[in-house]
């Protein structure tokens, strides 16, 4: 195999990579091995078409699954080879495929830019001193306390403010419905165009007509930004009777009465005003970092980050934001690597199950597990320059990051047209 390589700038390169005729011929006998099993033709038993005949009828086939298998696996090789680490699967274009070989292809591929990051000991963070009043407690209080309200059928006065009406759409759903019920409650503060506020004043199996109002992001075109009629058929009207905040209440929530109730409710306050301090320490660390790190973003990586974008999209990002961007992934990437971040499958299995358990989604694909994972790495990765900011002290693993790339072997990359 030969490769000759051009770096086109810093972020990308091309490769020309020539596959031997006999490396073509070993694996294109495989394949005609195959077709000759499979292959059902005229006037031969299944298996038993001359193998010179299969060449001829199958000769596109055969070249395909020949390329599709071989040039990958000649890329790989070269890449090891040369220590190349793209930031995805290069693209791959056929040059010469002549009959007994040899392959020729080019293959492209972008790599991340280096990354020199800022000296995170010259980083000042300062955590916010906050604390939890009465008042936020009790507002906690009273929403705990509607969430744990009994339900009673209303039957001889209609829907009123506070009450849940139980209903269903009447004739073919609105985009977006459901046919099965669904549940609205009635607000006790006008709230306009929501369900709820017009459902007030209905009664058992009544029909009434609601405007459904849609947002401008709306995935139907045809309705983003518009509002349409629709009738709902009420099933039921019940009466939310809250009970009070007192001992009993919190018994029923298995405390062991009002005052260690609010103890605990106070304490998820501090817990969650903590997670969202820290949350903006570690924003505040990628925002430093960004200015302070030397890295270049070169063109060739705006294209790349401007592949996925769809014609014509309202909106698009400016050159300005994905440079930013570009530049916030890296230097996470960079300091996932001097941090020696990791993330165990259990970790990640519990934060995919939490994520989309929030969300209300009962399976998630592939890209779903890899934007969870990504999220992770962000925030274990910059929770180490915060703690380093802090002067907190660094699991012991988490130290060592750098100290292992030393005696590290360095291999010099092969010239252009090297034989492997």
């Amino acid at each position: 195999m030969e490769y000759d390589i051009k770096r086109l700038d810093a972020s990308k390169l091309t490769a020309n990579i020539t596959i031997e005729p006999d490396e073509l011929a070993e694996e294109e006998a495989k394949v005609v091995k195959r077709l000759t099993k499979e292959a059902e033709i005229d006037g031969y038993r299944k298996g038993k078409a001359p193998k010179e005949l299969i060449r001829k009828r199958y000769q596109e086939s055969i070249r395909r699954d020949v390329s599709g298998k071989l040039i990958p696996l000649a890329w790989e090789d070269v890449a090891g080879e040369e220590n190349i680490k793209p930031l995805e699967d290069p693209t791959y274009r056929l040059i010469s495929y002549p009959d007994g070989g040899p392959l020729v292809f080019e293959a492209a591929a972008y790599l991340p830019p280096p990354v020199e990051l800022g000296d995170t000991k010259k980083l000042k963070l300062a955590p916010r001193l906050f604390t939890i009043s009465d008042e936020e407690v009790g507002a906690v209080l009273a929403r705990i306390a509607e969430e744990n309200a009994e339900r009673k059928e209303r039957l001889l006065t209609p829907a009123q403010e506070g009450d849940v009406v139980t209903f269903k759409w009447e004739g073919e759903p609105p985009a977006g419905g459901s046919k099965e019920e669904m549940e609205a409650l009635i607000p006790t503060e006008k709230m306009t165009g929501s369900i709820g506020a017009q459902l007030i004043g209905v009664e058992n199996d009544a029909v009434r007509t609601i405007t459904i109002k849609y947002e401008k992001d709306f995935p139907n075109p045809e309705l983003a930004g518009k509002s349409v009629n629709a009738k709902v058929r009420i099933v039921k009207v019940e009466e939310r009777i809250v009970p009070a905040v007192d001992d009993e209440l919190a018994k029923d929530l298995e405390f062991e009465n009002l005052e260690v109730f609010k103890e605990a409710v106070k304490d998820d306050l501090i817990r969650s005003r903590s997670m969202e301090d820290r949350r903006r320490l570690r924003d505040q660390a990628l925002e430093w970092l960004i200015t302070k790190s030397k890295i270049e973003i070169p063109k060739s990586l705006l294209e790349w980050a401007r592949l996925g974008e769809q014609e014509g999209a309202e909106n698009p990002p400016t050159d300005e934001q994905i440079i930013n961007d570009l530049k916030a992934r890296f230097i996470i990437s960079a300091l996932g690597q001097k941090y020696k971040t990791k993330i165990e499958e259990d970790e990640l299995r519990l934060e995919v199950n939490a994520v989309a358990h929030q969300l209300g989604l009962t399976e998630v694909g592939e890209g779903f597990v890899r934007t969870v994972w990504a999220n992770i790495y962000r925030r274990k990765a910059l929770e180490m320059v915060v703690r380093e900011a802090l002067g907190e002290e660094l699991p012991a693993e988490e130290e060592k990051g750098e100290e292992e790339k030393k005696g590290a072997k360095v291999q010099k990359k092969g010239s252009p047209g090297k034989k492997v």
